[in-house]
């Protein structure tokens, strides 16, 4: 029995982009349904080499 696993949106986006890296931000936004904020957010958020931790003011 298989098991439905939910993820959040800025995970999908990020898989999709990893599954196709060609795809640009409109074709994402139409094929997930997702806003901008949401695209430019989960590209901001775990990028490689980034510390980890709130950054001060």
């Amino acid at each position: 029995m298989p098991i439905a696993i939910k993820l959040s949106p800025a995970e999908r986006i990020r898989r999709a982009k990893a599954a196709e890296p060609a795809l640009t931000e409109d074709q994402l936004r139409e094929k997930l349904g997702v806003t901008h904020g949401q695209i430019k957010a989960a590209f901001a958020y775990r990028k490689p080499g980034q510390k980890l931790g709130r950054k001060r003011a």
